[in-house]
């Protein structure tokens, strides 16, 4: 069981060794097979769902800072067209 593990990489759980071990003709459950892997100290490699990540500091909406810079820049420069470029 632990060659078949490392064979794998460590992908394969108890339900694949399990699957694998019954298709070679042993008789064994999927619990025996887990508490054996429990005795030997090996586990499946699990991948975790993404989660989304939250700030609950953050609240609110915020002034959008480069659109009001954008704003006085443009209406500097009409103002400097208005005067005559001085």
């Amino acid at each position: 069981m632990k060659a078949l593990y490392h064979q794998y990489n460590g992908i394969y759980g108890a339900p694949k060794i399990h699957a694998f071990l019954t298709q070679k003709g042993y008789n064994v459950s999927v619990k025996y097979v887990q508490k054996i892997m429990r005795l030997l100290g090996i586990t499946s490699v699990t991948i975790k769902k993404f989660k989304h990540y939250t700030n609950s500091k953050v609240k609110g909406v915020f002034k959008n800072m480069l659109k009001s810079m954008m704003l006085s820049i443009f209406l500097n420069f009409k103002n400097k067209l208005a005067t005559g470029l001085k």
